[in-house]
């Protein structure tokens, strides 16, 4: 009889025990996962963000001058989908584990191609990739739960910022977006058939990184050629403006305003039209002639 309990009691074990692995509760330490695109390269950080909770954490739970694992749980990862520079040292796409050294002063912050450590047990500094030193900065408030970011964006860099507690490391890394622009515009060009859009999206990107202006009205001339819409005579116009032919900008910004009203957009509109205001200052106004000298 007492067999025969035991024995019911490890069949009841052998069921029960899936239902116990599926149980979700609150982690003291949730996961989080950062898609940042900066330029034309996505950056991804996985990791885990431990709270403070009254702790003094620099010095104290995490000690200074040891390699800590960045947050919690398994090591960090951080992925670039793209080769990316820190400190004038490329690094090249892919996924590594996100390490750091905190100091007092700085922090050795470390890219690490071993990515099944579990924290940093097993680090080996022969497996890093990739090593920076950034300043440390003091918080102007104190930071709750850890926070990893990628800020100050713009289209060739940006910002990797670690913070928690009262101190945050903020390292400035570069992309190449410009190499990879100009091979994306020149394999949608090549394909762009009557395709007026392709043309104008090329100059707009001109435009705006002051690249070549010839270069860039050769691009509108040809969307204008296939289609006349408001935007590309719109581009067309400062383009003209951007040269100081206020003359050409006016009768072409002219041209695009009855075409965005029709279009009913109220952002080009008044863009047009304050573009029109402005080009007015700065033409001859029609009909008066300069007065001879006597």
């Amino acid at each position: 009889m007492l067999m025969k309990k035991f024995f019911c009691f490890l069949v009841l074990m052998c069921f029960s025990l899936p239902l116990w692995a599926q149980l979700q509760l609150p982690q003291p330490s949730p996961s989080a996962t950062l898609t940042q695109t900066v330029g034309l390269t996505d950056v991804t950080v996985e990791y885990s963000r431990p709270a403070k909770r009254g702790r003094t954490v620099f010095g104290e739970l995490v000690p200074f001058g040891e390699v800590w694992r960045t947050g919690a749980n398994a090591s960090t990862k951080i992925t670039f989908s793209d080769p990316v520079t820190f400190s004038g040292q490329q690094l090249p796409a892919g996924q590594y584990a996100l390490y750091t050294i905190p100091q007092e002063g700085n922090w050795t912050v470390i890219f690490h191609k071993n990515l099944e450590h579990w924290g940093s047990d097993g680090y080996a500094e022969a497996d890093d990739a990739l090593r920076v030193t950034a300043p440390v900065q003091k918080t102007a408030l104190p930071v709750e739960s850890f926070t990893i970011g990628i800020n100050n964006v713009d289209n060739e860099q940006a910002t990797l910022d670690i913070a928690w507690d009262d101190r945050m490391v903020s390292v400035p890394f570069t992309v190449d977006a410009h190499t990879k622009a100009q091979a994306n515009i020149q394999q949608a060009l090549a394909t762009a058939g009557d395709n007026w859009q392709p043309y104008a999206q090329a100059a707009n990107y001109y435009l705006q990184n002051d690249l070549d202006a010839a270069q860039a009205m050769a691009w509108l001339d040809k969307s204008v050629s296939l289609t006349k819409h408001f935007w590309n005579l719109h581009l067309q116009s400062v383009a003209y403006a951007k040269r100081g032919d206020y003359q050409q900008a006016l009768a072409t910004a002219e041209q695009a305003l009855p075409l965005a009203q029709e279009a009913n957009n109220p952002f080009y509109i008044g863009q047009i039209q304050s573009n029109i205001a402005d080009w007015q200052t700065k033409v001859p106004a029609k009909g008066k002639s300069k007065k001879k000298r006597s």
